[in-house]
Formats: structure tokens, C-alpha cells, sequence
């Protein structure tokens, strides 16, 4: 049987450094569960007014974060993206050939710093021989990642420190 619990940790900046600043664990990672222990983290900290949260691109957790703080931005984290990435071209049945190919260009699509970049590394990846030639690919990205641009791009990020949560948990 399969008894882990998700754990969340809320890090906040200080005057030195991020910490952790409060930990739930919920039954079931959904937004329910989610929003009730944000709601209540809220009450103890009326004044939290976050400017962005990162997540890893868990739905329930982008809903409740999105319910409790309306006037943050998400981002996701970096190194969740990567592992997110990896797993999905890796696997057999998605038939991708070079995964390290398909990871460079959506790497360049994840640092592009302006709009030209932006839809010159979009265009390299959608003119690449992986996607052309591979349709389960093509939706993949197109309906998960690229879908999804505001919160992976380094151009809507340049006021952001870091670009993973990693350290922290």
C-alpha cells in the first residue's frame, strides 16, 4: 500500500534569505485540500500578499494557490519543469527519438529573454524533425508546455530571483 502524504512548504523572502515560513500536509492533493490549509495558513497571516508562487505543474495546486492569493503570479519551478520534461520524452511509448535534442530546444524556448527569442526558439522546435514526425509529441507540447508560456519563459520572469523552489524542500 502507498501511504505518502504531500507534503507543501510556503518559503518566504526575508531580509537575508528565503525560508520556510509554514508546512501542510493534505490527504489528497487537490485543490480542496489545498485552498482549506492555504485558508487557514491565511488566517494566521492576514497580511501575506504574495507577488508569485512557484509550483511544480500540479493543477490542483495552481487552482488553490490561485483561489487564495488571485493577485499572484505562478511560475513554475524550473527544476520540476526538467524532471516533468525528462519523464514524458523518456518514456518508450511516446516515441521520441533524441531526448536530449527535443530538451535543448525546449531548454532554449524556457530561456528566452524576448519575444524575438521567444518565437525564434518556438519556431526551431516546431520545424525540428522530433515534432514534425511525431504527433503524440506535437500535442504534448503544444497542449501542456507551450499552453502554459507566461509561467516557464525567462522573459515573463526577469524580476525573479531564482527559478526553482528545490533548495527549499
Amino acid at each position: 500500500m502507498d501511504y505518502a502524504l504531500p507534503l507543501f512548504l510556503i518559503v518566504v523572502k526575508t531580509s537575508s534569505c528565503y525560508a520556510v515560513a509554514g508546512a501542510f500536509i493534505v490527504q489528497f492533493e487537490t485543490a480542496l485540500c489545498i485552498e482549506e490549509a492555504l485558508n487557514i495558513f491565511k488566517a494566521w497571516n492576514p497580511t501575506l500578499s504574495p507577488k508569485f508562487r512557484m509550483v511544480d505543474y500540479s493543477q490542483a495546486e495552481i487552482s488553490a494557490l490561485f483561489v487564495a492569493f488571485p493577485k499572484s503570479r505562478p511560475v513554475l519551478c524550473d527544476f520540476h519543469r526538467e524532471q516533468a520534461w525528462h519523464r514524458w520524452l523518456s518514456k518508450k511509448e511516446n516515441e521520441v527519438q533524441d531526448v536530449d535534442d527535443i530538451n535543448k530546444i525546449l531548454r532554449q524556448v524556457a530561456a528566452s529573454r524576448n519575444e524575438g527569442d521567444l518565437t525564434k526558439a518556438i519556431e526551431a522546435l516546431k520545424e525540428s524533425q522530433q515534432c514534425k514526425g511525431n504527433e503524440k509529441l506535437q500535442a504534448y507540447l503544444s497542449s501542456k508546455w507551450l499552453s502554459v508560456k507566461e509561467m516557464l519563459v525567462k522573459k515573463y520572469r526577469l524580476d525573479l530571483p531564482f527559478g526553482t523552489n528545490n533548495g527549499t524542500e
